[in-house]
C-alpha cells in the first residue's frame, strides 16, 4: 500500500506543477512576470483581445434551454445585417457555467475593429438600435444583458 501512495500522491508540490500546461502556472512559478506578460499580450494581440480591441459580451439568461438558444440565434441575426467592417460575431455559445440559479446562460462576443471603430462608439450606436426592442421586452422567463469591456466570461 505504501509504494501504490508514492506512486499516485506527488511528494513535492512544485514537481508536480511542471506537468500543468497553462503557461502562466510556469511563470508563476519562476516569478517572470516580465515573460508571463510577453506571451500574453502576444496572445492578446494574436486573438484581438483587449487591450487590442475592445469586446462587448451579450448575455441571455433564460429559464428554459431552448428560449436562451433561440433568443441568441435572434440577436445575431439582428446584427449580420449591420455587422460590416466594424466588428465580428463570436458565438452565440453556452456561457461557461451554463447553467446558474436555474438560469440557461448563452452570451455572443462582439469583438470591436479597432481600425475601424477605435472608440466602439458606432459599435454602441447600433447594437442600442438593434437591441433597444429585445431589451425592453426582456421579462423574468428570459434576461438580455450587454456588459461592455467585460471583467470575466463567466
Amino acid at each position: 500500500m505504501i509504494k501504490i501512495e508514492k506512486i499516485l500522491v506527488p511528494t513535492d508540490f512544485s514537481e508536480f506543477s511542471t506537468y500543468a500546461l497553462n503557461y502562466a502556472i510556469a511563470f508563476a512559478r519562476t516569478h517572470d512576470y516580465r515573460g508571463f506578460y510577453d506571451r500574453e499580450f502576444a496572445y492578446r494581440r494574436e486573438c484581438g483581445y483587449p487591450p487590442i480591441s475592445r469586446i462587448i459580451k451579450i448575455g441571455i439568461n433564460a429559464n428554459e434551454k431552448h428560449q436562451a438558444v433561440e433568443k441568441s440565434r435572434q440577436i445575431i441575426r439582428l446584427l449580420k445585417m449591420r455587422q460590416k467592417s466594424f466588428f465580428t460575431i463570436v458565438g452565440p455559445a453556452p456561457s461557461p457555467l451554463i447553467k446558474l440559479n436555474n438560469k440557461y446562460r448563452w452570451h455572443i462576443l462582439i469583438k470591436i475593429n479597432p481600425l475601424q471603430d477605435p472608440s466602439g462608439k458606432y459599435t454602441r450606436g447600433e447594437l442600442r438600435k438593434k437591441l433597444m426592442t429585445l431589451l425592453n421586452a426582456s421579462s423574468d422567463k428570459e434576461q438580455i444583458f450587454i456588459d461592455v469591456d467585460p471583467i470575466d466570461m463567466m
